[in-house]
């Protein structure tokens, strides 16, 4: 089946959706063009639970729903049925679609990040994905927090809606001693399993999020925030077994998270920095590509390409992903952080 045109991409996907219920984007809101192309996975609990591939292609997210999730294993051919575009903003989107609604259940970000091409002819790379996507045979490179490598998407020709074959390339990030599905249920933007972010009633799309008020989130200028150790450690993703892929995501965390109290704490257990009122984020780097992502899940990278850029060096000059946990602040002309 020959797929859809440009220029009706979004329109499947508003008509099954009434966004006056629903807390997902309508993709009305122009996103920039990034300078590398993003895929995201998210882990659904709709009618089935499955996990949502979704490609950044012509300016929309290319999607295909998997019902078992991906396989590091070559031998593995997984389901993958295509379904309709998605806007771009969808990327960041983590939480409860209402019951009733298209797709109603509980979405995780299970996988985030960049994609190009696996055989690039010297061109725009996004015109050879989309050549390899008209063909029905797109083969792809994924740097993510989760996979790795080589992949292709084989188009098959059978009748009605368009069925296709998610299969990883041997290479050396293929392996059959990993369920990556199973060894990895937290989401890679808040560390949250499934239940945890089904319980989270204000876990929706931000333009719904009921914000504190500006006098309470400044009502301190000293934050203070406690080292995880102990049980509190348990929110940061296990060790990996020896089997496991060397380059995989950093730590899964969320952005601290300060609250106000009445005295300062004491104890070796505490560290303390000035209070900026900016934009929490977390940021997860490869090599090769990073997000920063807020609390509510939202990707803020290509709003801060410079930040994006110290982040990467960063990671490159170390030779491993890291996390890091910070606030993005506008100093005034010679002004200086101190922490």
């Amino acid at each position: 089946m020959p797929p859809r045109k440009k220029g009706d991409s979004l329109t499947e996907y508003r008509r099954k959706r009434d966004f006056k219920a629903t807390p997902e984007p309508s993709g009305e809101v122009a996103v920039s063009a990034p300078r590398q192309l993003r895929y995201v996975i998210q882990k659904h609990a709709a009618s089935q639970l499955h996990f949502d591939l979704r490609l950044e292609l012509g300016g929309v997210m290319k999607s295909w729903a998997v019902p078992k999730g991906p396989s590091l294993d070559p031998s593995v051919k997984r389901l993958a049925m295509e379904v309709e575009d998605h806007p771009i903003e969808y990327n960041a989107f983590e939480g409860t679609i209402p019951q009733g609604q298209y797709g109603g259940g509980t979405v995780m970000l299970w996988d985030v990040g960049t994609y190009r091409p696996e055989h690039p002819d010297g061109g725009d790379p996004e015109a050879t994905v989309g050549a390899g996507y008209e063909k029905g045979d797109l083969k792809i490179v994924f740097d993510g927090a989760r996979l790795q490598g080589s992949w292709v998407l084989v188009r098959m020709k059978r009748p009605g809606k368009p069925q296709w074959l998610f299969i990883k390339h041997r290479d050396e990030h293929a392996t059959t001693a990993v369920d990556i599905v199973a060894e990895t249920p937290t989401s890679v933007a808040t560390g949250r399993t499934m239940e945890e972010i089904s319980a989270d009633e204000s876990n929706v799309w931000e333009s719904n999020v009921k914000r504190a008020t500006r006098d309470t989130r400044s009502a301190t200028r000293v934050e203070a925030k406690r080292r995880p150790t102990g049980p509190e450690s348990a929110k940061l993703a296990p060790t990996p077994p020896a089997s496991r892929v060397a380059r995989r995501s950093p730590l899964e965390a969320s952005p601290m998270l300060a609250t106000l109290a009445g005295a300062i704490p004491d104890g070796e257990d505490w560290t303390f920095e000035p209070k900026y009122d900016g934009i929490r984020v977390i940021a997860l780097a490869t090599l090769d590509s990073v997000v920063l992502l807020t609390r509510n899940g939202n990707d803020k990278a290509a709003q801060f390409p410079e930040i994006v850029d110290a982040v990467r060096r960063l990671a490159r000059a170390r030779r491993k992903p890291l996390v890091l946990d910070g606030e993005i602040v506008a100093l005034r002309d010679g002004e200086v952080a101190r922490f």
